[in-house]
This record gives structure tokens, C-alpha cells and sequence, in this order.
């Protein structure tokens, strides 16, 4: 009877302590499905389109400010991949882009607006994440999330909304003109639509100079177009050659075709068309 309760008690202590460590383990753990999330913004209509944000529970949020961040360890963390799956080949190169902590989260925004109808596949390392934090790592597999970003609009909202001067007349050596657009426009030669014609309806011939992708502001909602000064310059070699650009008392059209795309890759609304005169060259230094 004595050795039926010693052997009882000895087996409930022992439970207990089974109990005990794996209790023990658990709150030491880490517990990605539970306390860390990825999520991506896939509406082209927000600011932050294209980033993906991973959020921490408050615990883990906390020991963010702890670690010593470098670019390297980004990387390490959370990578973003064109693709539907995870990469077999550790070659691939993850998409560009710029990281930080904010609020709590590990934040990726990529370096260029994702195009359309495309699969991101973001991988989180938590085995590196875990260690970092010196806990034990629940599940060994990384954090992997795959999305498919929407296809395009047939509607654009992009068109012209103004360009500067924006005068019926300006002096026939102007150097520049900026064309204002409503929307961010796409990353590509805008130069092959933009023609400048003369009062006969004549198209002149290499009016401007054509900077590769086109010289625009931070926005993309606004662009510099210089004219060739070589042209305009009087007595150099393309203004013997060729001539000016524009001559006092004539009429000119600037004209920039639908056929321009915005970021979405949608051409414009519509034709853009801009009459203007020359008047006598601005030779004030």
C-alpha cells in the first residue's frame, strides 16, 4: 500500500514537472502565426501602395527598438520576391527598396512603383527574427505570403492640367517648358510623344532635348522639357545647320499624344495641344 502511494506521487510530481518545462517553453517561445503577421498593400489608390508592412504583437513590438538595425539585416529579415513562390535558387535577387521600424513594424517600400497583374512572394526569416529576440523558435519555416497585384483599370485619370508659361506668347529663344500632369505618369521615353509643329503643320525636327526616361519631379506629376540650346544659340553648329527652333511671328503647337501612360501603365485621358507665338528672342543675361 505504502509503495502504491510513493509510486503515485512520484508520477504526479513527475507529471507536474513535464508540465512545468513545457510551460516554461512555451512563454520562451517564438509564436510567429500568433504574434507576428505580413501584410501588403495592393490598392493602387493609396500612398503606400506596394509596401509591405510585417506587425508585431505589443511584446515583440517593444524589443524592436533593441536591436541594432542595419541594411544587411533588413535584407536578412524580410525579403520581397517577383515571383508566386519562394525562390529555390538563393541567387535571385529580392526587389530594391528602403526599410524602417515604424509604430511598431518592420516596413518595405520598394524602390519603383510595382507594375500590374504581378505575383510578390514576401518572406520572413523568424528563425533570424527569434534568435535575434534570444528565443526559442516555435516554427523553423520562414513566414511566406504570395500576392497577386490587381490588374489594370481600363479608366485613366491621368491627363494634362497646365503647362508653364503658360502664355499664348513666348520669346522665341525659350529654353524650357514644364507640362503638369494630374496623376504620377509611368517610367518610360515620353519624348516620342511630344511633337512640336510649325504654323504650316510642318513637325520640327529634334526640338527638344531628350533626357532618357524623361526629367521629372519627385511626384512624377510634373515635366521639364528643354529645348535644344544648340538650336537656339546663334552662330553654333546645330542653329547654322538647322536653324532655330522658333522664329519671332510665327505660331507654333506643342502636342503631347494620349499614347503616354501613367504608372498603372494606362495611356491618357486624352490629346494634349498647346498654341503659342513667338516673339522677338529674351537676350536679357
Amino acid at each position: 500500500m505504502a509503495h502504491a502511494i510513493k509510486t503515485c506521487i512520484t508520477g504526479l510530481v513527475f507529471s507536474m514537472c513535464q508540465t512545468c518545462l513545457f510551460v516554461l517553453f512555451t512563454t520562451t517561445s517564438l509564436k510567429s502565426q500568433d504574434s507576428i503577421r505580413i501584410r501588403f498593400q495592393d490598392d493602387p489608390s493609396k500612398s503606400d501602395f506596394g509596401c509591405t508592412q510585417v506587425v508585431f504583437s505589443q511584446e515583440y513590438s517593444q524589443r524592436l527598438r533593441d536591436i541594432s538595425w542595419t541594411k544587411d539585416l533588413y535584407r536578412e529579415l524580410l525579403s520581397v520576391y517577383v515571383a508566386q513562390e519562394a525562390p529555390k535558387d538563393t541567387s535571385t535577387p529580392p526587389v530594391l527598396g528602403s526599410y524602417e521600424i515604424q509604430d511598431g513594424a518592420l516596413i518595405f517600400r520598394p524602390r519603383f512603383i510595382p507594375p500590374p497583374d504581378i505575383h510578390y512572394t514576401i518572406i520572413f526569416n523568424t528563425r533570424k527574427f527569434g534568435k535575434l529576440l534570444g528565443r526559442e523558435v516555435a516554427e523553423i519555416s520562414p513566414l511566406v505570403k504570395t500576392v497577386q497585384l490587381p490588374t489594370l483599370e481600363t479608366q485613366s485619370l491621368a491627363y494634362v492640367i497646365g503647362i508653364s508659361p503658360p502664355t499664348s506668347h513666348v520669346p522665341a529663344n525659350l529654353l524650357r517648358v514644364y507640362i503638369h500632369f494630374s496623376a504620377p505618369m509611368g517610367d518610360h521615353n515620353p519624348y516620342q510623344y511630344l511633337s512640336l509643329f510649325d504654323d504650316t503643320g510642318n513637325k520640327i525636327t529634334d526640338p527638344f532635348v531628350e533626357i532618357p526616361q524623361g526629367l521629372w519631379d519627385a511626384n512624377r506629376k510634373r515635366l521639364t522639357v528643354f529645348l535644344h540650346p544648340g538650336r537656339i544659340k546663334r552662330g553654333v553648329g546645330p542653329n547654322v545647320k538647322s536653324g532655330p527652333i522658333m522664329e519671332e511671328g510665327h505660331s507654333y503647337k506643342l502636342v503631347l499624344s494620349k499614347k503616354l501612360k501613367d504608372t498603372n501603365g494606362v495611356p491618357m485621358t486624352s490629346t494634349f495641344e498647346h498654341t503659342f507665338r513667338a516673339t522677338a528672342p529674351d537676350r536679357e543675361k
